[in-house]
């Protein structure tokens, strides 16, 4: 078996990336229900790749990204808890029974513990394998704490 590296994401994979990021979007119910435009995209990719208070990290497999991790660090508006955030987690469907996704996760908690955070939050905000995800997390220690909803709103760019 091929070793699986886990790295900082960088400007370079944007075309790796990308890929990814189109079958991200179509895979996800929401998110596909709107176009994919590849400016935006790559302009948030380098927005969350250039540090401050957010991470990226890529996972490669014989020179191929197969999954991506973004996050984000913030405190509690009320107190100074400095919280991980996962804004988004994605492995490629082939390669999801290697627990890519695990290993993306324990890599943000390890950053994030270096980083002096108190809390690691985690989520599902694609809809992609909902309730198996949700299991994994709830086996990685997370516990459950609130529900996330949307509502399309009438904009009229």
């Amino acid at each position: 078996m091929a070793a699986i590296n886990i790295r900082w994401a960088a400007p370079d994979d944007w075309a790796q990336v990308k890929e990814l990021s189109k079958k991200l979007h179509s895979e996800a119910a929401w998110y596909n229900s709107h176009p994919f435009d590849e400016d935006h995209a790559h302009k948030e990719y380098l927005r969350r790749i250039n540090g401050g208070d957010r991470f990226s990290f890529v996972v490669e497999l014989e020179g191929q990204i197969v999954g991506i991790l973004v996050g984000f660090f913030s405190t509690l508006h009320t107190c100074p808890l400095k919280i991980a955030t996962e804004e988004i987690v994605y492995v490629l469907p082939e390669y999801r029974s290697m627990k890519i996704g695990f290993l993306l996760i324990r890599e943000m908690e390890n950053w994030a513990e270096f980083n002096g955070a108190d809390v690691a939050k985690v989520g599902n905000s694609t809809g992609i394998t909902s309730s198996r995800t949700a299991e994994r997390y709830k086996a990685m220690g997370y516990q459950p704490y609130s529900d996330v909803f949307l509502k399309e709103l009438p904009n009229e760019r």
